[in-house]
């Protein structure tokens, strides 16, 4: 009987050994897995923080008294649509500070100097007046910037506003763009009238060169050739006889004059009033080349000392002044092509020129007389 119960002990105690057993080896295997569980995930990232809170000041009006609290209405805003600023005030705050010139211009009058210190809150005082509801101030405005900000008047502050994006990400591009409109400032008008003076200042600057331009062109329009004017002027002269009558000072004096409206022609100078020197000067300083002038300055200086000596002029010496003045403007001459030239002009300047290049030749060979002959005026025409 007690053997019996001694081995019943045993038996309990056994049992209790082995469960205590099982229970520590459950135990220190969950602890073991947690453990390996711990190791294989990544160490712990902390999540970014939000931007900084942009805080935005109002700045009242000195005689304005400060509200009571800030609000931003709606709830949701986005960049670049419309929102509203709401300052509260005390009771009776409004109607004492604006007395009896209630409505908007007295409103508008009152707010000039109201400001903001960011230009991300922009406010456009002439499309979008302010307005009062009861003791309230309603400001319109508008937010340019995507960072939470809060608004403060005075003491007061307003919750914190989140700004949210008019697309799903930032690198989208919204369909409708709100510009920002720029007001009317100093800057603003300063801008606007300069823009205004460079435009007038082009816009003479262009009328100027076009009336140059024009008067350019007119001026420079081709004339007619210098010799179709000249060959009958020196026919005209041959036909007056002067060489015949002796008047060689007179010819000289009348070949001078062709000679320099030619060369006024030709050359473009004023050789009118000048003297060969300075019709010499000109002529170089149009970029003319010197052996095509030079010839009529040594012939215009032989006609003007001619003309002022004393000493009669014999036929011979006329008739080759003449003939070596018609050998230089044949060298120089230009046949019109393209110059618009009147068929009558056309048609007695080449019969004159040809008159002159057939008759000169011959007539200074054949005077060497030292005396002036009788000469028919019609001699020697075609």
């Amino acid at each position: 009987m007690r053997i019996h119960g001694l081995s019943g002990e045993v038996t309990l105690a056994v049992i209790l050994n082995v469960k205590l057993t099982i229970f520590l080896s459950l135990v220190l295997f969950m602890a073991s897995g947690a453990a390996l569980a711990h190791e294989d995930q990544p160490a712990a990232i902390p999540a970014p923080a939000d931007p900084d809170t942009v805080l935005a000041t109002v700045q009242l009006p000195a005689d304005w008294p400060d509200p009571l609290a800030v609000q931003v209405r709606p709830d949701t805003l986005y960049v670049g649509l419309p929102a509203q600023l709401r300052l509260a005030f005390s009771g009776g705050a409004l109607e004492s500070r604006l007395g009896d010139m209630g409505g908007a211009e007295a409103l508008a009058d009152s707010l000039v100097d109201l400001s903001f210190d960011q230009e991300w809150l922009f406010w456009d005082r002439q499309d979008q007046p302010a307005r009062v509801q009861g003791d309230t101030l309603v400001l319109p405005v508008t937010v340019y910037q995507i960072n939470p900000f809060q608004v403060q008047a005075g003491q007061a502050v307003s919750p914190v506003q989140l700004v949210g994006l008019r697309t799903e990400g930032m690198d989208q591009t919204a369909r409708i763009r709100d510009p920002r409109r720029w007001g009317w400032n100093y800057l603003t008008i300063l801008l606007g009238a300069l823009a205004v003076a460079v435009v007038v200042v082009l816009a003479l600057w262009a009328w100027t060169a076009r009336q140059v331009a024009a008067e350019t062109l007119a001026q420079w329009a081709a004339p007619t050739p210098a010799w179709l004017v000249a060959g009958p002027e020196i026919c005209a002269l041959l036909d007056e006889g002067l060489v015949q009558r002796g008047d060689g000072r007179r010819f000289m004096d009348s070949l001078a004059g062709i000679c320099r409206r030619y060369l006024a022609s030709r050359f473009a100078v004023g050789a009118a009033e000048m003297t060969g020197g300075e019709i010499a000067r000109a002529c170089r300083q149009r970029g003319f080349a010197p052996a095509d002038y030079s010839p009529f300055i040594d012939l215009l200086n032989e006609t003007d000392a001619a003309r002022y000596n004393p000493s009669p002029l014999l036929a011979t010496a006329c008739l080759e002044t003449l003939r070596r003045l018609v050998q230089c403007m044949d060298k120089v001459r230009i046949v019109p092509r393209f110059t618009p030239v009147a068929a009558d002009a056309l048609l007695a300047g080449e019969k004159a020129w040809a008159r002159l290049q057939q008759e000169l030749p011959a007539t200074a060979a054949a005077r060497q007389e030292t005396e002036f002959a009788p000469r028919s005026p019609d001699e020697g025409r075609p």
